[in-house]
């Protein structure tokens, strides 16, 4: 079991962000698990291709995702690698990927949705792919529920009454733990109330308790995320 679990690991083991940064332009709204181009555990990928597009419209493709054998893999563990492969030039660039959850696999970081079109994060900018039936999306506030959220560096320190509203200092920008509450869009702006508690479970045997209450927008204005999530205990 040890040995299957490290497997695991090294099987899925990508360029990992945390948090997820934005691009210029665009503001980090979940993350998309492409089931269609996993393969067995410690076994190659099926030779499948996701086609990029330039607009999210069935059209030409601009490139192509695919998981690909790591060069680095040794001979006990498969080590996928996923890529994208641009067609104008044929220029081969790893997919910008974020962990969700321990031994799952690495998933597309989302700018934008429409419907089963998704707006995912590539190293110069962004591209749109339409996820198959299979393909898992998690949205922000999914991701914040399902695992222990935080307060990240883009947080400014302060806390609003009201989503939308001017922010009230909290204190020191150290990091702190939150509970996600709920969320509300605002000007085509997401807010995000949340509970800020006093410690986590691994600080202290003492039950965390909520030490003040309020609203933040889910990006600053540079586009990173506000909040977000571990993706392990």
């Amino acid at each position: 079991m040890e040995f299957r679990a490290s497997c695991a690991v090294i099987a899925l083991s990508i360029l990992i962000v945390s948090p997820a940064s934005a691009q210029p332009g665009d503001r980090v709204i979940g993350l998309l698990s492409l089931r269609q181009v996993e393969g067995p555990l410690c076994g190659s990928p099926p030779p499948v291709e996701i086609a990029l597009y330039a607009t999210p419209v069935p059209a030409d493709p601009i490139g192509w995702i695919r998981a690909d054998r790591d060069p680095a893999s040794d001979t006990d563990c498969y080590r996928a690698i996923v890529r994208i492969r641009w067609r104008a030039d044929g220029r081969v660039q790893v997919l910008p990927t974020e962990e969700y959850e321990e031994e799952e696999p690495l998933a597309a970081i989302v700018v934008e949705q429409r419907h089963r079109w998704f707006k995912v994060q590539v190293p110069d900018g962004a591209a749109w792919l339409n996820a198959s039936n299979g393909d898992e999306y998690f949205s922000l506030q999914q991701l914040l529920v399902k695992r222990p959220a935080y307060l990240t560096e883009a947080w400014d320190g302060t806390l609003a009454k009201v989503p939308g509203g001017p922010g009230r200092p909290l204190g020191d920008r150290r990091r702190r733990y939150i509970r996600f509450v709920e969320s509300r869009d605002v000007r085509g702006a997401l807010w995000l109330k949340i509970e800020v508690m006093s410690h986590t479970i691994y600080e202290s045997v003492e039950p965390p308790r909520v030490v003040a209450t309020g609203w933040v927008p889910a990006h600053n204005p540079a586009g990173n995320a506000v909040v977000w999530f571990n993706s392990r205990d």
